[in-house]
């Protein structure tokens, strides 16, 4: 009994150790990627999804998309996706460090990915268009159209040297975003407040054509998120365990006896 005892203890460790630390990607040589535009429209306030490919490489399981976001600024993702359908596929070179990432940046990949934004996403993107005008006393050539925009806007915000870019334009954007989605940051809403509930990494990817760590066919790098199992599920699955160890002791002890 025991064994058994010590056995179940360590399998429920290994599991919960599992699931806590469980990341979607690797970066493993034998991985394909897809990059899937599901949307019906570029206009269409969702974001692309990144998904491990099945094992006859041109097939995808659409539940297991995660939402991505890019690190850089325009740095080689082709937009000619077709809605729904697969047309480009990827490796990842490398998966790289949450500690690596701003944290204004998870803040605001998991603050989306949560619906922190979502009554407000019109309101948002109205005071983002009117900040570049108020701001810079002119309208841009196109305005923001959606809450995914304003986030990725907020996104590369923290990611590029705004100081060496030379697109005015979207420069522009991006201040003129974060001054708006900043207002929404505070001492009770901030990375802190997911930090124990996402795990966010930024993905080094290339084409597929290229080969993982060849140096061919650089895309960029893709910003991806994983929910963290909740600690009360991991700790209900491990009472479960430890009643079920006590029944066996118990049917044990009643068959002594």
């Amino acid at each position: 009994m025991r064994k058994i005892n010590t056995l179940l203890i360590t399998l429920t460790m290994c599991l919960i150790a599992s699931h806590a630390s469980a990341f979607p990607f690797t970066g493993g040589t034998d991985e394909r990627f897809v990059l899937i535009d599901e949307r019906e429209s570029s206009n269409t306030p969702i974001p692309p999804g990144f998904g491990k490919l099945n094992a006859d490489g041109k097939t995808y399981n659409e539940e297991s998309l995660y939402d991505v976001f890019c690190v850089e600024y325009y740095a080689g993702i082709s937009s000619s996706y077709k809605a729904g359908q697969l047309v480009k596929t990827y490796t990842v070179d490398a998966v790289g460090k949450s500690t690596d990432i701003h944290d204004n940046i998870k803040w605001l990949y998991a603050a989306y990915e949560e619906g922190f934004f979502s009554n407000d996403a019109a309101k948002i993107v109205a005071e983002i268009n009117d900040n570049y005008k108020k701001k810079y006393h002119q309208q841009p050539r196109k305005e923001l159209s959606s809450l995914v925009r304003a986030v990725q806007y907020g996104i590369w915000y923290h990611s590029e040297n705004l100081q060496s870019m030379t697109d005015s334009e979207n420069k522009r954007k991006m201040i003129a975003s974060w001054d708006v989605l900043d207002d929404y940051l505070t001492e009770t809403q901030n990375w802190s407040t997911y930090k124990n509930v996402w795990d966010i990494r930024s993905l080094e990817i290339s084409y597929a054509t290229g080969g993982p760590k060849s140096g061919i066919g650089h895309a960029q790098s893709q910003l991806v998120g994983a929910e963290v199992p909740e600690p009360a599920s991991m700790a209900l699955f491990g009472i479960g365990l430890m009643g079920l160890a006590g029944a066996v002791k118990r049917r044990r002890n009643s068959k002594k006896q």
